[in-house]
């Protein structure tokens, strides 16, 4: 089985997205300081902002911290909702505030969108487990 292994994360230089490789330093010994490093460039990124490549959403990369917003059937009610994508132990889920359900599960329905990031949207949290 091949996953490809890609993380994203925001550049401190100019606040762009960079996506490619990660490089972690060690904050007892350095900063702590995070880099995504893409065709012999090293860009230092907002570590709080570095998330891993997921799964594909409606044709685009989907990574930890990215909103989605997706149908769900007898999960709340009957409706749309947004949550926080996120990796466990055991697969992609989504991030609801009062609980988390694998990003696969038959609840939800084949219709998802990214709609923001955490870093950029933190406000979509209160959002989240919440009809739209």
């Amino acid at each position: 089985m091949n996953r490809t292994i890609l993380f994203r994360g925001k550049a401190l230089e100019n606040g762009r997205w960079k996506r490619g490789s990660l490089l972690l330093t060690d904050p007892i010994v350095d900063r702590g300081e995070a880099f995504i490093i893409y065709e012999n460039f090293k860009y230092e990124v907002d570590r709080s902002s570095v998330g891993q490549f997921l799964t594909t959403i409606d044709g685009k990369e989907a990574f930890e911290g990215d909103f989605i917003e997706t149908g769900y059937e007898g999960l709340f009610e009957e409706g749309r909702c947004i949550g926080l994508l996120e990796w466990r132990h055991d697969g992609a889920m989504l991030d609801f505030g009062s609980q988390s359900i694998p990003l696969e599960a038959s609840c939800f329905d084949a219709d998802k969108i990214i709609v923001g990031n955490m870093t950029d949207n933190p406000e979509m949290w209160d959002k989240c487990g919440r009809q739209v």
